[in-house]
């Protein structure tokens, strides 16, 4: 299979010539064939990829033109599994791979093999804002949706009047067990009186194996201050079925 530059298959077409057979096959050769290359464009899939071989990749990188081995890898697994490679020698290992499905004893979405850099992250479990006004409010959801069993969460929130000196903020661990032995524990800080400072609080639910998560001010904020918060699920095996 040869394939030749635009300007050597512009030759052997030109006025006078006479193609011979070989010159067809490296024009067909030169060209792209979206079954053979695995290659396609569609108006609705947009830029389709198929891995050709068992590596499973569908795009290469190289650092210079004519390099032998790529740096990096991105393709499919056998198992249907979306990842990002780096070659090293003569091999390439994921260091990223974003999972097609869950295994029975894996349930996540993403694989990191490595050290993670960052310059912050926030937890999306639940995002919101509720009042500043010293009064308790759910930051869970609504009753009848929380579910039961074992939890455990990180909350950040924070909430401040700006040029009032009032000012808070909290990071906290709260988890319960079935609705049982609810703990919570924080790191607070506040600018101003102590007043200023926020508080977090489990509330059982009666006939029912959950605890409602609840935030306030400890004193009521002036205007329409808010208490932003923010929590990240850190358990995500509520009834133990995958322990053992």
């Amino acid at each position: 299979m040869a394939k030749r530059r635009r300007e050597t298959l512009k030759g052997y077409f030109k006025a006078g010539k006479r193609p011979t057979e070989q010159h067809y096959e490296d024009l067909i050769d030169s060209a792209l064939n979206t079954l053979d290359d695995g290659f396609n464009g569609t108006l609705q899939g947009g830029c389709e990829l198929s891995p050709l071989s068992d590596t499973g990749n569908v795009i290469s990188v190289f650092k210079n033109p004519g390099d032998a081995d790529s740096l990096w890898e991105i393709g499919l697994a056998k198992s249907g599994d979306f990842q990002f490679k780096n070659r090293k020698g003569d091999t390439s290992s994921p260091i990223l791979t974003l999972k097609n499905q869950e295994e029975e004893n894996k349930p996540f979405e993403a694989v990191v093999d490595g050290i993670i850099c960052y310059t912050g992250r926030k937890g999306t479990y639940r995002m919101g804002s509720v009042p500043a006004d010293g009064k308790w409010h759910d930051i869970l959801g609504e009753e009848e949706y929380l579910q039961e069993g074992c939890m455990a969460f990180e909350v950040v929130a924070g909430c401040g009047e700006r040029a009032q000196g009032r000012y808070a903020l909290m990071v906290a661990t709260a988890m319960h067990c079935f609705g049982n032995k609810p703990r919570i524990h924080k790191t607070r800080s506040h600018f101003g009186m102590f007043s200023n400072k926020l508080c977090l609080r489990w509330v059982k639910i009666k006939d029912k194996f959950a605890c409602r998560l609840q935030i306030k001010t400890f004193m009521k904020y002036r205007g329409d201050a808010a208490i932003r918060y923010q929590i990240a699920n850190l358990w995500d095996d509520p009834s133990m079925q995958r322990l053992g």
